[in-house]
C-alpha cells in the first residue's frame, strides 16, 4: 500500500538582504544609515562633516571612522545595532576581524 504523500510546504518570499550600498562609503543596515569617513567621496571634508554631525548629535560614532544616523539608530531594535556594529566593525578593519558567537544573536539559537 502507498503511503500518501507528504504536503507541501508553505513558499514564503525570501527576505531582502538586510545590507545595501547606497553610495560612496554610504550603506543602509537593517534601516540604519551608516557612513565611513575614510570614503571616497568628492566632498573634501567628508570626515570633519561626520565628526561635526556627531558632535551635534545628528550622526552617532560607531567606532573610529563608522558612523550611524542618530534618529534611525536610536529607532533601531538593539539586535539591528548590534549587527550594524558588527557590519561597521567588518567595514573598517585593516584586517578582516573574527567574530565569535555572533551566530547566537543574529539567530536566537544557542
Amino acid at each position: 500500500m502507498d503511503s500518501p504523500e507528504p504536503a507541501p510546504l508553505p513558499l514564503h518570499p525570501l527576505p531582502t538582504h538586510p545590507v545595501s550600498h547606497t553610495g560612496p562609503g554610504a550603506f543602509r543596515a537593517w534601516d540604519i544609515p551608516l557612513m565611513l569617513s575614510s570614503a571616497e567621496r568628492s566632498e573634501v571634508d567628508w570626515g570633519h562633516q561626520l565628526h561635526r554631525s556627531a558632535a551635534m548629535g545628528t550622526a552617532i560614532r560607531l567606532r573610529p571612522g563608522a558612523f550611524a544616523e542618530a534618529t534611525s539608530w536610536n529607532r533601531a531594535f538593539s539586535r539591528e545595532r548590534h549587527l550594524a556594529s558588527a557590519l561597521s566593525i567588518a567595514m573598517t578593519s585593516r584586517k578582516p576581524p573574527v567574530f565569535a558567537r555572533e551566530r547566537s544573536c543574529s539567530t536566537g539559537s544557542p
